[in-house]
C-alpha cells in the first residue's frame, strides 16, 4: 500500500496554484526536483530531468519506478527441466529433482554405480531409482531373498511342505489324500463297505452309508413320516410326502401349519363405533367403515376438532378442508402464536442491525441507523464504491468516507490505470519475438528452441523412443540409446529386440530352458539341480525318511537305509513304538504317548498327566504344598493330597489365613469380589461368576460332574471347562467315536457294523440282539410250539418237543396218524 501510494505521488503532482507540472511559483518560473519524492524502488537510483525523473534499478529489477521484480526462473528457465528454479533478490538458484545432479541438474545420477544387486542379478538404472533383474530362485527388490518353494503353500489340505534342496519341494499328505501337491481325496468308497440298500458317500479318510431321500431302516426299507410330529396346528389333517407335508386346514385358518386365523374382525378393530368387514385386499385382511365424524384406517381420527374452540383472544378456528385432522386458529391483530395465545411485539427479535434503534410501529417496526449505515434493519454500508472509479478489472475497497483500487497484476496507478509492458527487459532468447500481454508476455521462438522464454532446446527423448529401460541421450535434432544388458537395438536404435539367452542351449540333462531379461531359468528333472542341471541328486536328498530319521544311502547301488529316532520304527521310521504299553505312569495318572510339537521338533517318547497333587516324570512325587509356606499370620500348614490345610489363629481365616474376618477394610475378597459387611464382627463376599469360597478365591471345578467321556482328561477353565480327548476320540467332550467299528463290537456273527455320530449299531443275525447283538433271543417267549408241544430255547433258535400230544413237526402243527401202526388186532378198525 505504501508502494501504490508513492506511485500515486508520482503520477499526481498538482500544486495549489495551478502551475504547469514541474514547476512552482506564482509564475511557474522555479523548476521542481523530481527525486525529492523518492519515487525509486528497492534501492534504485532516482536521476532528476526537466520536468520528469529516471530510475536506474539494481540488478534484478526493471520498471518506471523498479516497482516490478524481473522473474529469471519463469522466462529464462536457466535451471533446464530436472530442476526447481527458485528466484532470489539478486539472481535465482537451482534445486536438483530426485535422481538428478550438477551445476544445472543436468546429469542423471546412476543408482546402479553401489552394485545394490545382490546374488548376480543385473541392475537397471531408471530416474531416481534402479530395478533388479533377479537370477532363478531369488526375488526382492535387491534380489536378497532366496524363494521358499514352500512359500506359495503348494501343498493342500493341511499337507505339510519340505524343500529338501534348492527349487525343490515335496508334499507329506495326511490320510485320505493322495497326488504330488496331496490335492485328490482318496475314494474310500473303492472298497464299499455298504450293503445293497444303501448309497456310499465318500468322506475324508471315511465314507458313510445312506438311505435313498425319504427311506430309513436297516434295509432303507421304511418311509420316514414327517407327519409324526403332527406339525398341523388348530385341527389341521397332516399329508405326508418325501421329505415334507402338506397341512389340509379347516376354516377359519391358513398357512403353512394353518396357524393363521383369517377372521381378521375378531375382536372388533375398529373404534369410536365402526363397523369391521373382511377384506383380503387389505394388508390386515380388513375394512373399517366409520360413523360420521371419524376417518382413519380403524377410524380413529376426529375431523371436528374446532369444536372444543381452541382459539384464543377472538381468533377465528378453521377445520382443514382436505379431510385431514387439524385446524387452523386465524388471529387478531396484535396476537401470535398457534392458539394466537402471544401477544405481538414486533421489537422483541432486535431486528436492527449495526447498533440500530429500533422503534414499533402499527404495522411492524422502523430502524433508526447510526453513521455509516443504511436500510431497512441498517444492515447495508455505505458504498463510496458504487461509482466504480477503479478501471482494468481493480477491486474497489470501500472503506468510511473513501474507497481504495486493489490493481490485478500487470497494471499501476491510484485507479489502476497504466500498464505495465513486461516486455521491455527482453525476456525473450534464442531470437524469439517477444509480445506484451496483461500481466504477462508471449515468445514467439524460432524452429528447434521452445519454452516460455525459447530458452528450451527441443528435447527428442521426450517421447521416449528408448525401450526395455535404456538410457536416452539428447543430441541436436537426434538422440542415442544406451541398452541394457540382455538387449539389442533395433536398427541400430531402440533397444527393443530381448537376446535370446537359451539358442545356447544351456539347460543340461534334459532340463527346460525359459528366457528371461538377460538371463535365464532351467526346469530340471527330478533328481537334478543347479543353475543349468548340471547336478545329480542323492535320493537322501528329497529326505524320503519320516519323524526325523536319518537317510543313508548305499554308494554301490540306488538303495537307502533310515536310521529311526528314538520311539519309532518302519523302513521309513513312519511306525510310532507305544511307550506307554509298559504302564509307566504311577499314582493313577493317565499315560499319553508324546509326538512331533511345535516347540519340540522331534519329541518321541511319553508323557504321564498326573492326578492332582502329583509331580515327577512318571508322576511318582507327592507334591508338598506346605513347602512354600502359604499360610500366613502364624497359621499352621497341614500337608494333603492335591493341597493343604492352614489352621488359623483366632482372628484369621481364609484358605491361607490371610483375611482379617472382623472387617472389609483389609479388602479380604478376592478375584474382583464385592466384600459386604454383615456385622462389626464378620462380612461376607459376593463372588463374580466362575468363583466360589467364603474369600472368592476357589475357581469352580466346571470339571466336577466330568462331562468329558471315553478316558478324556477335563481341563478345568474359569466358568468353562474344555476336554482333551485320547486318540480315537474327537467332540466338545471326546464323545465322538472317529470310528467305532474298527474294534469289530458286533458279537455273534453280526450281519454289518453302522457307524453312527457318537457311536456304532450293530445289525444282528436272526436270534440274537442286543447293542453289540450279545444277547441270544428266546424264541419260546412268542409260544411257537403249538398244540401243547414244550419249548426249549437253543442259541440263535429254539426245539419243539412234541411227545404225548398226538402232533408232529417243527412247531407239532401236524396230526399224528396213529392209525399208519396198525394198532387195530383181529380187524378191528
Amino acid at each position: 500500500m505504501l508502494h501504490l501510494q508513492r506511485v500515486i505521488s508520482i503520477l499526481l503532482v498538482i500544486t495549489s496554484e495551478n502551475c504547469f507540472v514541474g514547476l512552482r511559483g506564482s509564475r511557474s518560473e522555479d523548476n521542481i526536483t523530481q527525486c525529492t519524492s523518492q519515487p525509486c524502488y528497492f534501492n534504485g537510483t532516482c536521476i532528476n530531468l526537466d520536468n520528469d525523473y529516471k530510475c536506474n534499478c539494481v540488478d534484478g529489477f526493471m520498471g518506471k519506478n523498479c516497482e516490478a521484480v524481473i522473474r529469471r526462473c519463469r522466462f529464462d528457465n536457466p535451471c533446464g527441466d530436472n530442476s526447481v528454479c527458485v528466484e532470489r533478490p539478486r539472481g535465482y538458484e537451482c534445486y536438483c529433482k530426485p535422481g538428478y545432479r550438477g551445476e544445472k541438474c543436468q546429469f542423471d545420477i546412476n543408482e546402479c554405480e553401489s552394485s545394490p544387486c545382490l546374488n548376480s542379478a543385473v541392475c537397471l538404472n531408471g530416474i531416481n531409482q534402479y530395478t533388479c533383474n533377479c537370477v532363478s530362485g531369488f526375488t526382492g527388490k535387491q534380489c536378497e531373498v532366496d524363494i521358499n518353494e514352500c512359500g506359495s503353500s503348494p501343498c493342500q489340505n493341511n499337507a505339510t511342505c519340505l524343500e529338501p534342496v534348492p527349487n525343490i519341494y515335496s508334499c507329506t499328505c495326511l490320510l485320505g489324500y493322495t497326488g504330488i501337491n496331496c490335492e485328490t481325496n482318496i475314494n474310500d468308497c473303492q472298497s464299499n463297505s455298504c450293503s445293497p440298500y444303501h448309497t456310499c458317500v465318500d468322506g475324508i479318510n471315511t465314507f458313510s452309508c445312506e438311505c435313498p431321500t425319504g427311506k430309513t431302516g436297516n434295509q432303507c426299507e421304511k418311509f420316514i413320516d414327517d407327519c409324526h410330529s403332527n406339525p398341523c396346528q388348530n385341527g389341521g389333517k397332516c399329508i405326508d410326502g418325501i421329505e415334507s407335508y402338506t397341512c389340509q386346514c379347516s376354516y377359519p385358518y391358513t398357512g403353512t401349519q394353518c396357524e393363521k386365523d383369517i377372521d381378521a374382525c375378531i375382536p372388533n378393530p375398529c373404534l369410536h363405533g365402526g363397523s369391521c368387514f373382511y377384506d383380503n385386499k387389505t394388508t390386515d385382511g380388513y375394512r373399517c367403515n366409520c360413523t360420521d365424524g371419524f376417518i382413519g384406517d380403524r377410524c380413529e381420527g376426529d375431523i371436528y376438532d374446532c369444536r372444543s374452540d381452541p382459539c384464543l383472544n377472538g381468533a377465528e378456528c378453521i377445520e382443514n378442508t382436505d379431510g385431514s385432522k387439524g385446524f387452523t386458529c386465524k388471529c387478531t391483530q396484535g396476537y401470535a402464536g398457534k392458539f394466537c395465545e402471544a401477544k405481538a411485539d414486533s421489537c422483541n427479535s432486535n431486528p436492527c442491525e449495526n447498533s440500530g434503534t429500533c422503534t414499533p410501529v402499527p404495522d411492524g417496526y422502523k430502524c433508526l441507523c447510526t453513521d455509516g449505515f443504511k436500510g431497512g434493519q441498517c444492515e447495508d454500508d455505505v458504498d463510496e464504491c458504487v461509482f466504480s472509479p477503479c478501471q482494468n478489472k481493480a477491486t474497489c475497497i470501500n472503506s468510511i468516507g473513501s474507497y481504495l483500487c486493489q490493481c490485478v497484476l500487470g497494471y499501476a496507478g491510484k485507479q489502476c490505470e497504466s500498464e505495465i509492458n513486461e516486455c521491455l527487459f527482453q525476456p525473450c532468447r534464442n531470437g524469439g519475438r517477444c509480445i506484451n500481454l496483461v500481466n504477462d508476455f508471449k515468445c514467439e521462438c524460432l524452429p528447434g528452441y521452445s519454452g516460455i522464454a525459447c530458452s528450451k532446446d527441443t528435447n527428442e527423448c521426450a517421447s521416449n523412443p528408448c525401450k526395455q529401460g535404456s538410457t536416452c541421450i539428447d543430441g541436436v535434432n537426434s538422440y542415442t540409446c544406451q541398452c541394457q544388458p540382455g538387449f539389442t537395438g533395433y536398427d541400430g536404435q531402440t533397444c527393443s529386440n530381448n537376446i535370446n539367452e537359451c539358442l545356447t542351449k544351456p539347460c543340461q540333462n534334459g532340463g527346460n530352458c525359459t528366457d528371461l531379461i538377460n538371463a535365464y531359468k532351467c526346469q530340471c528333472p527330478v533328481y537334478f539341480t543347479g543353475k543349468t542341471c548340471e547336478t545329480q541328486i542323492s535320493q537322501c536328498q528329497i529326505n524320503p525318511c519320516l519323524n526325523g530319521g536319518l537317510c543313508v544311502s548305499n554308494t554301490s547301488s540306488s538303495e537307502i537305509k533310515c536310521v529311526c529316532q528314538t520311539g519309532f520304527t518302519g523302513s521309513r521310521c513312519e511306525t510310532d513304538i507305544d511307550e506307554c504299553a509298559s504302564n509307566p505312569c504311577q499314582n493313577g495318572a493317565l499315560c499319553l504317548e508324546s509326538s512331533k510339537t511345535p516347540l519340540e521338533k522331534f519329541y518321541v517318547g511319553y508323557r504321564c498327566n498326573c492326578v492332582e497333587g502329583f509331580t515327577g516324570t512318571n508322576c511318582e512325587v507327592n507334591i508338598q504344598e506346605c513347602s512354600s509356606i502359604p499360610c500366613q499370620n502364624n497359621g499352621v500348614c497341614n500337608d494333603m493330597i492335591n493341597g493343604y490345610k492352614c489352621q488359623c489363629v483366632n482372628g484369621f481365616e481364609g484358605v491361607n489365613c490371610e483375611f482379617d474376618i472382623r472387617l472389609c477394610s483389609s479388602s479380604p475378597c478376592q478375584n474382583g469380589a464385592q466384600c459386604e459387611n454383615i456385622s462389626k464382627l464378620n462380612f461376607q463376599c459376593n463372588c463374580p461368576q466362575g468363583y466360589t469360597g467364603r474369600l472368592c478365591e476357589t475357581n469352580i471345578d466346571d470339571c466336577k460332574n466330568n462331562l468329558c467321556k471315553h478316558g478324556a482328561k477335563c481341563k478345568d477353565g474359569l466358568n468353562s471347562y474344555s476336554c482333551e480327548c485320547l486318540p480315537g476320540y474327537t467332540g466338545q467332550n471326546c464323545q465322538i467315536i472317529a470310528d467305532a467299528c474298527f474294534s469289530q463290537p458286533c458279537l455273534n456273527n453280526g450281519v454289518y457294523c453302522v457307524i453312527r455320530s457318537t457311536s456304532y449299531e450293530c445289525n444282528c443275525k436272526t436270534g440274537y440282539s442286543g447293542t453289540q447283538c450279545q444277547n441270544d433271543v428266546n424264541e419260546c417267549i412268542q409260544s411257537p410250539c403249538k398244540n401243547n408241544g414244550t419249548c426249549t430255547n437253543t442259541i440263535g433258535s429254539y426245539e419243539c418237543n412234541c411227545d404225548g400230544t398226538g402232533f408232529d413237526g417243527t412247531n407239532c402243527t401236524e396230526d399224528v396218524n396213529e392209525c399208519d401202526k396198525n394198532p387195530c388186532f383181529n380187524g378191528g378198525k
